[in-house]
Order: structure tokens, then C-alpha cells, then sequence
């Protein structure tokens, strides 16, 4: 190969490779020194911007994700660059490019491999490849990935759409982007994956705020904490933003313990995985001084209204909504304290 720096290479294989040359080495150096055979370890530039895609980045559907690995065709053309020998490792480095089109007398080749894959680096076209392999199982199971993929963007977009209608006062419209969303997570997911949870909270949230739906609202609700507390490994934000609609839930039926119980859970979390100045904390020290004007203990009312004051002012313009919103609490309590 050592005679061969500057000619064309091909493979009679599917090519596995990976970005971390720390993985290559290891497998290079795995593999036993044999006499009269000798070890190398191939390092491949390829330009993305080349308009033939011989790869395709598999990282998200290989079975070892940590291996980082890129798929290459069957076949693919590379240009040797360099080959040096590494006597320390007692290996040999031959370094490659992706050849383009522009190379002497490869346009058909590249123009056969267009027609053939596309010019995409996806799924799509890691199950052409596999297909003109002979892979049918393994194309059959590319595609069937990225069929399952596919609905989990349309999941996304049920969710990001119930959102957009819920925060314009589209209740109905809202509700029934939620329900399309947890069907859909469901199916594609399971029923007790933590993306199910998500949906149950904003579900939960709907009813309590706009529907005045509160059992509705607790049962759904209810089922988000019983997912989110099972997440493996938990995803903190959403569990406090469940425990924050369930405690509001509860304030409005007049259930102030239980209301106190889970709003102290949604603080205890945040404080735990927030910076202190975070704007969900200000919101939770303004639903504490809401819910203990509720239970006229004013002076502990007034204290968690300044809280969130204070962490507003900071962050926030000072017309902002949400600092004018915890003013207008603080003088109504101060008009309650001096009655």
C-alpha cells in the first residue's frame, strides 16, 4: 500500500468505522500480530459537502451507541493519502479521503451510487444500501425505525400545537392535540414511558386552569406523577411541574394541606436542580404566598410574595407581567393585614 499513496481504494465491504479514533485503536490493537500479515488502522477524511453520500451516521440506531459509529457503502472509493507504520504499536496508519466526483474516471461510478442511495445520510438511505445487499431483514428494520421515528415527531407536534392553542385559550383544540399526542406516545413508546407523563400533566393543567374540571384534572394528573416518579432516570422538571398542577388543583377545590404538601415537593426539587434564580422558583414562591393568604397566615403569605419579588426583578424587565402580577398581590395582602 506503502507504493499506492495517491491511487484509489475500494472496499468489497459493508464498513464500519468510528469518529473515536480511541475505538479503533483499541480493536487495532485486539487483533493478534500474525507473521507476514500485518495490522492497520484506516484514518478517513470525508467532506460532507461531497454531493455522493457514501455514509451514513448510525449512531442512534446501532446497537452500541457509544461507538459513535458511521456506516460506509459497500464499495465506496477512497483516494490513499498517507501510510505510515507505528512501531510502537506495531501498526500501520493509512490515511484516506471519501473520493468525489470530481476524481478521474469515477463520474459513472458516483453517478450509479446517486441513483442507487440518494443524497441523503439517514435512515432512508442506510436501508438502500442494506438492500442492495441482499439485507432484506436489516433493510425491513431500517425502515421500520424510521417509521417508528416519524410518529415520534408527529407525537412532538400534537404536543408543541396543544401548547400553542392552550396558551391562546383554545381549550378545545388544545385538548384534543393533547389526546392525539398520548395516543400516539402510547403506541410508539409504551403507556408508563416518561413522554406519556409529560402529556398527562399538560392534560391535567388544561382542565384545572381553563375547564374548572378539577377531578379530571387529578385523576390525569395523578397518573403523570405515577409515571414521572418511575422514570428511570427521573427527569426532575417535569415531576415538580406535575406536583405544582396538582397542588394548584388541589388550592382551588379548597384543599389546602394537601395543596401545601405538594407545592413543598415542587419546591424541594427545584431547589435541588435549579439555579436559585430561576423563574420556575419565583412562580412557586408566588403560588406559597398565594395558598397562605388563602389560610390568612399573612406574614408568611408576604414573605414568599417578596421572594419571587425579588428573583423577578432581577431577571425580568420591570413591566413584566409577572412582576407587576406579585405586586399587586403584595398590596392586596398588605390591604388584608391592615383590616
Amino acid at each position: 500500500m506503502t507504493n499506492s499513496v495517491g491511487q484509489f481504494l475500494s472496499m468489497n465491504s459493508f464498513l464500519s468505522t468510528s469518529r473515536d479514533r480511541s475505538v479503533a485503536l483499541h480493536f487495532g490493537r485486539l487483533t493478534p500480530v500474525i507473521s507476514g500479515v500485518e495490522r492497520i488502522i484506516f484514518e478517513i477524511e470525508i467532506d460532507p459537502r461531497l454531493q455522493t453520500k457514501a455514509f451514513a451516521d448510525i449512531t442512534q440506531s446501532s446497537y452500541f451507541q457509544n461507538e459513535d459509529e458511521i456506516l460506509i457503502i459497500l464499495g465506496a472509493l477512497f483516494r490513499i493519502e498517507k501510510v505510515i507504520e507505528d512501531k510502537k504499536d506495531r501498526l500501520w496508519l493509512a490515511r484516506l479521503s471519501l473520493a468525489s466526483e470530481d476524481d478521474f474516471h469515477l463520474k459513472e461510478t458516483f453517478a450509479y451510487m446517486k441513483d442507487t442511495i440518494g443524497d441523503d445520510t439517514d435512515l432512508d438511505s442506510l436501508g438502500k444500501i442494506l438492500f442492495q445487499m441482499g439485507e432484506y431483514e436489516q433493510s425491513q428494520k431500517c425502515y421500520e425505525r424510521m417509521m417508528h421515528d416519524l410518529q415520534v415527531k408527529t407525537g412532538n407536534c400534537h404536543v408543541g400545537l396543544g401548547k400553542a392553542h392552550d396558551w391562546q385559550d383554545e381549550d378545545k383544540s388544545a385538548l384534543a392535540h393533547y389526546k392525539q399526542a398520548l395516543k400516539i406516545r402510547k403506541e410508539t413508546l409504551s403507556p408508563t414511558h416518561k413522554s406519556c407523563g409529560e402529556v398527562y400533566t399538560f392534560i391535567g393543567g388544561l382542565q384545572w386552569q381553563h375547564l374548572n374540571d378539577y377531578n379530571e384534572a387529578l385523576i390525569n394528573l395523578q397518573k403523570a406523577v405515577t409515571i414521572l416518579e418511575k422514570a428511570n432516570p427521573c427527569d426532575f422538571i417535569p415531576l415538580s411541574g406535575a406536583y405544582s398542577d396538582m397542588a394548584s388543583t388541589y388550592s382551588c377545590m379548597g384543599e389546602y394541606s394537601l395543596a401545601l404538601e405538594y407545592f413543598n415537593k415542587c419546591f424541594t426539587i427545584q431547589q435541588s436542580n435549579l439555579p436559585a434564580n430561576h423563574p420556575r422558583i419565583a412562580s412557586t414562591y408566588n403560588n406559597l404566598g398565594a395558598l397562605h393568604k388563602h389560610i390568612s397566615n399573612y406574614e408568611e403569605a408576604l414573605k414568599f410574595y417578596q421572594k419571587s419579588l425579588s428573583i423577578n426583578r432581577r431577571i425580568l424587565p420591570p413591566t413584566h407581567e409577572d412582576i407587576v402580577l406579585t405586586e399587586n398581590n403584595i398590596r392586596d395582602l398588605e390591604d388584608a393585614m391592615r383590616k
